[in-house]
């Protein structure tokens, strides 16, 4: 005969029913947490202001240099001669600038034109607000054949309210002497042309 399987009480039924439930929450909790994560993603790449691609939403590293932007001026000024070049001034001195392409630049530009100057060969006592006297040095000094003074030549970067400052200053104190302030844009322009007007 076969042994008849015992009746199982109410409260062995109900244990067995709420572990049941445990298990089939269990189940539908993992399958909602999958379903809401879905496949993994990387995240979209955006190229940044210094040139390289990152990912969206996180800093550039530090020390990184914004690139050139697209609506910035650039300037269209030649190669400079080598930082080695020898050019000779009126009294057939020899100067180089090996630290400064721009005044290389501006050296062969004044000897292709066969200028007569002179790099820094004094300065003009200059009255300050503060009444005290400060040494104006020039760049470039231009004669003419009769060793007259004819150009003051004051290179700069940019334009700065600094240099116009001195420039009004020197004009109110020295009147009968023309200076010019050449930035990198004017330089541009003067090397287009075939004459200078000096």
């Amino acid at each position: 005969m076969t042994e008849r399987p015992k009746p199982t009480t109410p409260a062995a039924r109900a244990a067995k029913l709420e572990q049941a439930l445990k298990e089939v929450r269990a189940q539908k909790a993992r399958e909602e947490m999958k379903s809401s994560r879905g496949p993994l993603k990387a995240k979209p790449s955006t190229i940044a202001s210094d040139g390289t691609a990152r990912a969206e939403g996180t800093a550039a590293p530090k020390g990184s240099k914004p690139a050139f932007r697209a609506g910035s001026k650039r300037l269209d000024l030649p190669e400079a001669p080598p930082p080695n070049t020898l050019f000779y001034d009126l009294e057939g001195q020899g100067h180089t600038f090996p630290d400064s392409p721009f005044k290389r630049l501006a050296a062969e530009l004044l000897s292709r034109h066969k200028k007569r100057w002179k790099y820094r060969p004094f300065g003009f006592p200059l009255m300050m607000p503060s009444n005290r006297e400060h040494d104006l040095y020039f760049d470039f000094y231009v004669f003419d054949n009769m060793n007259t003074l004819v150009k003051l030549i004051t290179l700069s970067p940019r334009d700065s309210r600094e240099i116009w400052d001195r420039v009004g200053r020197f004009k109110q104190q020295y009147s009968m002497y023309s200076q010019e302030v050449w930035t990198p844009q004017i330089l541009a322009e003067l090397l287009k042309k075939r004459t200078l007007k000096f």
